[in-house]
């Protein structure tokens, strides 16, 4: 939970909080705060920076979840076959390849705007797809 990382984090948080605090002391002061609330709001800068570093750096650590080997296993059903691919970035076509851990290959492949313009090779990220169909009688 507290490592090196997180500790670092939550330093520059503090830090953070403080350089706030302190660009605003003089704008509170002019508009006449009491040391009571000024010393409040001294405190709980820092404090605030702390605790959004904190929240900040436990979800930027969150593991992304990983395709799951039944995933996986339908996926390789497709290989050597002529599919579409609908990824985050568009769609791309082409004849599945090869099939990595964290990637598939796609052989002859285009993007579905730009049909005219085939490449050797595209490469894709399991964690980028979204649906892959069957098209076999696109090419």
């Amino acid at each position: 939970m507290l490592n090196v990382e997180n500790t670092n984090r939550l330093l520059a948080g503090a830090f953070l909080g403080m350089l706030v605090i302190s660009l605003f002391m003089p704008v509170f002061i002019v508009f006449g705060i009491n040391t009571a609330t000024s010393l409040i709001l001294f405190y709980l800068s820092p404090l605030t920076g702390v605790l959004t570093a904190y929240v900040l750096g436990e979800k930027s650590t969150k593991p992304v979840p990983e395709k799951t080997a039944e995933e996986k296993t339908r996926f390789s059903s497709f290989l050597g076959k002529n599919i579409s691919v609908y990824t985050s970035d568009g769609m791309f076509r082409g004849r599945l390849r090869e099939m990595t851990d964290k990637m598939l290959i796609l052989d002859n492949a285009s993007r579905a705007e730009d049909a005219a313009n085939k490449l050797d090779r595209i490469f894709i990220e399991l964690a980028d797809i979204r649906r892959v169909e069957t098209n076999e009688t696109h090419f």
